[in-house]
């Protein structure tokens, strides 16, 4: 049972219904009537205890006196009847027996002779309860709790002549029994009032200050103004709970003023932080719309170098400008690398965007990295395979491709004989990536600081490779940044292996297949992997009078890849945009396409994919498209594989472009 906010100890003491629910509705009570119930309790008590005693003495000294005076009277009446008892005079002994009558408790009066017989009789009432019986055994022994008997021989020197017994009711003492209860009463009645006004004055000297203190609370709560003090009565123990108030509200006024003036200092910072971080926001997205710009203006120039390269090689005939052909491909090679390193790092340390996790097929990707690397492979006369099962990872495929690519393109670069190996293999919790390649390895005090920014392993002994060492600190920190393990086992002079593991595996085909993709037999036993290296007749054919509808906004790129596919014996036609094509196709004598090329990025509001498929519609065919793109975002890249075009990345080599048109052709 619960009172005033808490359980009562009698209650847990004396756990019965009746006396749970008094004990309720006694904390219930109001002050004064809690005192007064208390007091008039205790007085009650008392008085009850000490009344019953008195009572109970008075009505003891009552019949011990009471006794004692019949005992005297018929001492005296005895005396008096001894005569008549000696010579037979009943007349004057009855007289001697009437005058007891006088006290009013006697009810009766008896004088026996010596053999015990009824010599003379006094009754006050007739009939009565109060007879005299014709022998005085019954009156002796009986035992009664209404009446007093009193007994005295009658003797005449020393001689027993008889005996005198004296019969009294008890209604003198029943008088002041009724008296002294009514007295009671009246004295209990008394204490009362004396009492109820004790009460009061208690209640005034007790409660008011508590009422005081209520009132003060309730303003403070109702005014919300802890500056308001109760005002002590006296120095006593209420007194000291009004003084305990007022120091416990000087206490809350002061935390909450110092809690005010932390709660503005944490307004004025978060506001200034929020300020902060719309400015750090907007200068992400500057940052980002930087970075975006220069992943697509910073390829323009690229890929017009790569194409201008690669036709100046195709034209060269002297050994001497051939060699040197070469080793500006190289160069061109590695400024690319760089700048895709310096790029990917860049937006590492900005975290520029976020992306989704997606179920990432490693077999899609490795057949893609196949496609990439294959040219280079093959022009450094080293092998390239690839090793996978069916298998899937959770993870973010922009990232993971990074990864890959990154570890594929560090081994390619350091690696002049034998070949690289691409491979992913399941364990029971994880998906485990190497890339394995036998290259120049790495020392062994060396090994620590691959994963550094700017830190580059000698070179000496293979093909110029020249970067800022970004490479494999971009891969260490996007796996940091995904919670993927990096493992690195090298020989010196041997080769080194690169192992990435991705935890949580999202599935696993239920069919497992093997795939070595792109054996190195395979590679120089196949006569179409050789066309894409050399300008054999089959490719010529294959180019020969194809028509290609090429769309760039940027002149200068739009010219000199007219050029490049114009060498190869292709009729192309060029458009700037949307316009162009609308104008084109509108006529009644277009030429329909067998390929599209276009850039991605045609305009502000313009890209590849929309004019790819207003051609489409123009013709009525899927004509095989080719969207090449400087825009380094992955969301976008798979946006377009999700159209079903053809991508690739800026700058694209004249070799890369013909191996992609010649697969797309076939």
């Amino acid at each position: 049972m619960r009172g005033g906010g808490r359980r009562s100890p009698l209650v847990f003491a004396y756990d019965k219904p009746g006396l749970t629910q008094y004990m309720f509705r006694f904390q219930n009570l109001s002050i004064r009537t809690k005192l007064v119930s208390i007091i008039l309790l205790g007085m009650a008590s008392a008085m009850t205890v000490a009344l019953a005693n008195f009572i109970f003495f008075e009505l003891y000294s009552a019949k011990r006196n009471l006794t004692d005076e019949l005992t005297v009277l018929s001492r005296i009446t005895a005396a008096r009847s001894g005569a008549a008892l000696t010579f037979g005079d009943i007349k004057k002994a009855q007289e001697n027996l009437s005058q007891l009558g006088i006290l009013d408790s006697v009810q009766a009066a008896c004088i026996y002779d010596a053999d015990d017989n009824l010599f003379a009789a006094y009754t006050r009432h007739k009939p009565s309860n109060f007879l005299c019986t014709s022998t005085p055994a019954y009156i002796e022994t009986a035992q009664f709790d209404d009446r007093i008997v009193a007994v005295a021989d009658i003797t005449h020197r020393n001689v027993s002549l008889g005996k005198i017994i004296v019969l009294s009711d008890l209604s003198r003492i029943e008088r002041k029994a009724k008296n002294w209860v009514k007295l009671a009463g009246l004295m209990f009645l008394i204490a009362t009032i004396v009492v109820v006004v004790m009460a009061m004055r208690m209640q005034s000297a007790v409660v008011s200050p508590l009422k005081h203190l209520m009132e003060v609370m309730a303003r403070v709560r109702d005014e919300n103004d802890l500056g308001i003090r109760a005002v002590p009565a006296g120095n006593d123990e209420l007194g000291k709970l009004v003084d305990s108030f007022n120091d416990m509200l000087a206490m809350v006024e002061s935390s909450r003023m110092d809690l005010e003036i932390v709660y503005n200092e944490l307004v004025f910072r978060s506001t200034k932080a929020e300020t902060t971080a719309v400015e750090l926001e907007a200068r992400n997205e500057q940052i980002k719309e930087l970075l975006s710009g220069a992943a697509h203006d910073l390829r323009q120039p690229l890929q017009a170098m790569a194409i201008f390269v690669d036709m100046l090689q195709f034209q060269l005939e002297d050994e001497k400008y051939l060699n040197l052909t070469e080793k500006l491909k190289a160069a061109m090679h590695n400024l690319q690398a760089m700048f895709t390193d310096i790029l990917d790092f860049s937006r590492l340390d900005h975290k520029a965007g976020t992306a989704e996790l997606q179920d990432i097929h490693l077999e899609k990707l490795f057949g893609k990295l196949q496609l990439e690397f294959e040219v280079l492979t093959l022009r450094k006369g080293i092998q390239f395979r690839t090793h996978v099962n069916a298998i899937s990872v959770r993870g973010i495929s922009g990232v993971i491709e990074r990864i890959v690519r990154n570890l594929v393109s560090n081994a390619v670069n350091y690696t002049d004989t034998g070949g690289v190996l691409l491979a992913a293999r399941k364990k029971r919790d994880c998906v485990v990536i190497e890339v394995w390649d036998t290259g120049i390895g790495i020392p062994e005090n060396r090994i620590d600081s691959v994963f550094k920014k700017f830190e580059q392993v000698d070179n000496k002994g293979v093909s110029s490779h020249k970067g800022y060492g970004l490479g494999l600190a971009i891969v260490k920190q996007f796996a940091d940044m995904m919670g993927y393990k990096l493992e690195v086992v090298s020989r010196e002079g041997k080769g080194s292996c690169f192992r990435m593991v991705i935890p949580n595996v999202a599935k696993e085909n239920a069919q497992s297949r093997s795939t070595v993709a792109f054996s190195s037999d395979e590679i120089f036993a196949d006569n179409y992997r050789q066309t894409v290296l050399y300008d054999s007749d089959q490719l010529a054919n294959t180019m020969l009078k194809t028509h290609v509808i090429l769309v760039d906004d940027e002149p200068a790129i739009r010219s000199i890849l007219a050029l490049l596919l114009k060498s190869w014996d292709m009729e192309v036609t060029e458009f700037a945009g949307m316009q162009g094509v609308e104008d084109y196709f509108g006529s009644s004598d277009f030429l329909d396409p067998d390929i599209i090329i276009s850039d991605y990025q045609l305009g502000p509001n313009l890209t590849g994919d929309a004019v790819i498929e207003e051609i489409r519609m123009a013709v009525g065919i899927d004509v095989p498209a080719l969207i090449v793109t400087g825009n380094a975002s992955p969301a976008i890249h798979e946006e377009i594989r999700a159209k079903g075009f053809d991508l690739l990345l800026k700058p694209v080599g004249a070799a890369q472009l013909r191996t992609v048109l010649h697969r797309m052709l076939e």
